[in-house]
């Protein structure tokens, strides 16, 4: 009986380990200063770019963090990388989820970046520093994501980080 629950433990950790090796099971890493830090990072060097093309700097929001977040999470635990999610809310109706409004004379002025890094981007190997510079950069050479960043209209962001051991999500909502 005794021998026969080892086997079983074993042989349940071995496929565990597969599982996760392979990507079947995204093991989140929670190491919230890197986390932090890489947010702040993305934050730094969106409004640097701001200030090049003479715009005032954005306003760190902790609701738009919030809801950038959760979307980032939702993204790795759902299997998809888009604006909109699998049952078709984007950005303005998760602000409308959250009850979160833009203080706009328009309404709600939702934008949102998006960008996923998979291990062999070697995310793990750079600094905070650089992970916000090269996602900043690859926004900027993307017509859509560089418009969001460089709107007048905007003064509120909020980044949303998430990582696991085979990718990572990086949020970016704006109001």
């Amino acid at each position: 009986m005794k021998q026969s629950l080892v086997l079983a433990v074993i042989a349940i950790g071995t496929i565990s380990v597969i599982a996760i090796s392979y990507g079947v099971i995204p093991i989140q890493i929670n190491d919230e200063n890197k986390i932090l830090e890489i947010e702040q990072q993305v934050h730094h060097y969106t409004n640097l770019e701001r200030e090049k093309h003479g715009l005032l700097p954005l306003s760190y929001n902790n609701e738009l963090s919030t809801i950038a977040k959760l979307h980032s999470k939702d993204m790795l635990q759902r299997d998809f990388f888009g604006h909109a999610d699998p049952n078709g809310c984007e950005a303005d109706c998760r602000y409308q989820r959250f009850n979160y409004s833009c203080d706009s004379p328009t309404g709600i002025i939702a934008g949102e970046n998006l960008h996923w890094w998979q291990y062999s981007d070697n995310i793990f190997w750079q600094s905070a520093e650089q992970i916000g510079r090269q996602t900043v950069s690859s926004w900027m050479d993307s017509p859509g994501h560089r418009e969001n960043i460089l709107s007048p209209l905007y003064r509120n962001e909020g980044i949303g980080v998430v990582i696991t051991l085979q990718e990572s999500f990086i949020t970016q909502n704006f109001c």
